[in-house]
């Protein structure tokens, strides 16, 4: 036996070196034999990059480490977009020698190629120019001629396809350029009204005007990550324009460094269908000028009421030692924090949904409202002063920790509900989906089997 399992695997051995000499070998061979349209060059070499199309040249230079269109406009270069171009370039294939010379380069579409690139490195050295002709009439293939060679070559359509490019595909889409970390101050306006001015404080931020509020810092941080990511997706030439809702802009934002010249961006009018909508937007009073999806312009809408702090209760999880639930209809409960595991205080041995009941008192003790109900409160108006829900919290020994008030009210036909915090002035709107995980009695911590329906009697 022990003999059949080793001559069964000496077999599969044998097959599998087999294998790799008979297939696998002329294939890496074959691989190793691609010929590519030009020599091996370094890529980080490259200093310049010329494109010839039939109705366009592009000029393209490396400037201090950053890549820039000089002509026919001098703007920032998509880094990504000029080493994409140079992979193409890198490894355009030479898949056959079509012709030794071409006695009508028409014939090829190489009379007047569909693009002409000369790459230029940092020595001076100009590298032969890749002209491309048109497409092969069979497969997915494109003529190509290199430098002074007369030979017409074979190469990929993918390669045709990858160095057409317009000065758009070519431009720096990053709308502004900044360090979040280095800010100071985030100024806010719309339609020429200074609405919000945020001040640096320690590692977050503040609501400076229209009053001093606490701002919310994941809000706050959110909104200049949209900043930070903005892309443009159309350009526009020229200054900004009063067509564009940008002489005066629609809203302003302004981006102040530690260090350095504030940065402006100008927020203009919504053009297109329902299907495209864009807004045009600029870098400061002089441009460029961009547009951006319209979706995108309308998250840059930032208020008060946007940035400002919501939080209606935050109490560090290691300082609640129990949760005390009252109820208007009755059914309130008390938990208690047992050997770090949440417990009904009354439950005895009965089995507990401890995810359910960990959830609750995360979700209570860090309750967030959505929008400002009443400010300053108004408890009677609003209900509080005869709550649905009252959650108060305790540390060790029995310490207050902070008590919640949460009733219900009707806005306008809508029923919203409101919560405030126990020496607090402002009351919130609790967005539904937060009223629904808390609003929770005592049966729902319980695990109760479910029960075993009855089988059908058999007649």
């Amino acid at each position: 036996m022990k003999f059949r399992s080793t001559l069964v695997l000496a077999l599969l051995v044998a097959a599998l070196g087999a294998w790799l000499w008979w297939v696998e070998r002329p294939r890496v061979e074959k691989e190793a034999e691609k010929k590519t349209l030009l020599a091996a060059f370094d890529k980080r070499q490259v200093a310049a990059i010329d494109l010839v199309y039939p109705d366009a040249s592009i000029k393209l230079r490396r400037k201090d480490g950053r890549w820039r269109i000089e002509s026919p406009v001098d703007v920032p270069a998509d880094t990504g977009t000029i080493r994409n171009l140079l992979d193409a370039v890198a490894t355009a294939e030479s898949k056959k020698v079509v012709a030794e010379t071409a006695d009508s380069p028409a014939t090829y579409g190489l009379e007047a190629p569909v693009a002409q690139v000369t790459i230029e490195l940092d020595d001076g050295t100009r590298l032969p120019t890749v002209r491309v002709g048109k497409a092969t009439p069979v497969g997915y293939g494109a003529y190509a001629r290199v430098g002074d060679d007369p030979s017409i070559l074979l190469t990929t359509g993918a390669f045709q396809a990858g160095v057409k490019k317009s000065v758009d595909d070519l431009r720096d889409r990053t709308v502004l350029s900044f360090d979040s970390a280095n800010l100071r101050e985030v100024r806010i306006s719309a339609n020429g009204r200074s609405d919000v001015l945020l001040e640096r404080e320690g590692e977050g931020w503040k609501i400076s005007r229209p009053s001093e509020l606490r701002a919310d810092p994941s809000q706050v941080q959110g909104f200049l990550t949209s900043l930070e990511n903005l892309r443009a997706d159309g350009f526009a030439d020229g200054a900004p324009t009063a067509e564009q809702g940008l002489v005066p802009p629609e809203r302003t934002i302004v981006l102040v460094p530690r260090e350095g010249e504030p940065l402006e961006l100008r927020v203009g009018r919504t053009v297109g269908d329902e299907n495209a909508k864009k807004a045009w937007v600029a870098r400061g009073p002089a441009g460029p000028v961009y547009s951006i999806p319209d979706h995108l312009a309308q998250g840059l809408a930032k208020g008060t009421e946007d940035l400002r702090d919501k939080t209606i209760v935050s109490i560090p999880r290691e300082a609640v030692a129990a949760v005390a639930v009252t109820r208007a209809d009755g059914n309130g409960f008390r938990l208690e924090k047992k050997d770090g595991a949440w417990r009904l205080a009354d439950a005895g041995d009965t089995a507990m949904r401890q995810a359910l009941l960990d959830r609750f008192a995360d979700d209570v003790r860090t309750l967030r409202g959505s929008e400002v109900a009443a400010e300053p409160e108004d408890a009677h108006a609003l209900g509080l002063d005869r709550p649905a829900l009252q959650i108060a919290f305790e540390g060790d020994g029995g310490k207050p920790l902070g008590r919640i008030r949460i009733a219900e009210r009707d806005d306008a036909g809508r029923k919203q509900h409101v919560a405030d915090a126990e020496g607090g002035s402002v009351a919130w709107v609790l967005a539904e989906h937060v009223f629904q995980r808390i609003d929770r009695s005592r049966d729902d911590f319980l695990d109760r089997p479910t029960p075993t329906p009855a089988p059908t009697p058999v007649r």
